[in-house]
């Protein structure tokens, strides 16, 4: 089940799920919804606490395994989002340097990924499969 078909149970890692406006609340601020980019690709728009805070419109070339990663307030959890490789396989995802423990991404609209990771998470990194070169972001405050 993605994200977007959740009834509003509780999802692993993620707060309680409610719907808004063609979208899913994930808890803390934070909500993702599905739009329209141009050429009728479909796009993923990330909002903490109603502000828009990206856009990312699925690509037919090349996948941006890592898009994003954002801390809202300082006691919530940090979210990052990216889109999904070309065969559809869910990213590894990891909070933290090295031994980190990974993260449980979880699947949107079957072309995206979103992971919650811990408040005090300064890097995120991304593998696209097992054995693969990690890729790493800085995680920032929104703005």
């Amino acid at each position: 089940m993605t994200v977007l078909e959740s009834d509003g149970g509780v999802a692993p890692g993620i707060a309680r799920i409610e719907r808004i406006d063609g979208g899913v609340e994930l808890g803390h601020g934070w909500a993702v919804r599905l739009g329209q980019g141009s050429r009728g690709r479909l796009a993923l728009e990330v909002y903490a606490d109603e502000a828009l805070l990206d856009v990312m419109v699925e690509g037919a070339l090349t996948a941006e395994p890592l898009r994003g990663a954002r801390r809202a307030a300082a006691a919530g959890p940090v979210l990052s989002w990216g889109l999904l490789p070309a065969d559809g396989v869910t990213p590894l995802v990891r909070f933290g340097r090295g031994d980190a423990g990974e993260a449980v991404p979880r699947v949107v609209a079957e072309r995206f990924w979103i992971a919650l990771g811990p408040a005090g998470a300064e890097r995120v990194s991304v593998a696209t499969r097992p054995g693969a070169d990690w890729e790493e972001l800085r995680i920032s405050a929104v703005r």
